[in-house]
């Protein structure tokens, strides 16, 4: 899998749940309380988010710019993360006792930061895939 395509999807989820998290943060909570009780669902994500990160992992750096590293760099963190949510059972119930504990406008900060990040993924994946494209343009030549 290539960063760009990585950074893409990595991007897309943060953008589609953390505004539930800025504007709604109790109702963010149970969402995330709701998918934990779902156990087959949470596995199948964290099986996803493994392979994903694998195939990221496994296909040799092309180039050693600082967006690809830090694409390959988010790749190894999830899938460190989806390897514990697999291997530590409590560990998503645990997450998110966590999360009741913060006040609404932690929560509401952090879910900015994870939209804020999202949009940075964007662009990380935008200068990736002009990267490449400039790379297949000079090998044609």
């Amino acid at each position: 899998m290539k960063t760009s395509s990585f950074a893409i999807v990595a991007a897309g989820f943060l953008l589609a749940i953390t505004p539930i998290g800025i504007f709604a943060p109790e109702a963010y909570i149970e969402g995330w309380r709701a998918f934990s009780k779902l156990k087959p669902l949470c596995h199948a994500i964290a099986v996803i988010w493994v392979v994903m990160s694998l195939l990221v992992l496994m296909r040799p750096a092309g180039r050693k710019s600082l967006a690809e590293r830090c694409v390959r760099v988010l790749a190894c963190l999830a899938l460190i993360k989806s390897l514990v949510m697999l291997w530590v059972p409590g560990f998503l119930p645990m997450a998110i006792d966590w999360l009741t504990w913060l006040p609404e406008w932690a929560m509401r900060l952090g879910s900015l930061c994870d939209f804020s990040f999202g949009l940075l993924m964007l662009w990380t994946a935008r200068l990736l895939i002009r990267a490449e494209s400039q790379t297949e343009e000079d090998s044609a030549e």
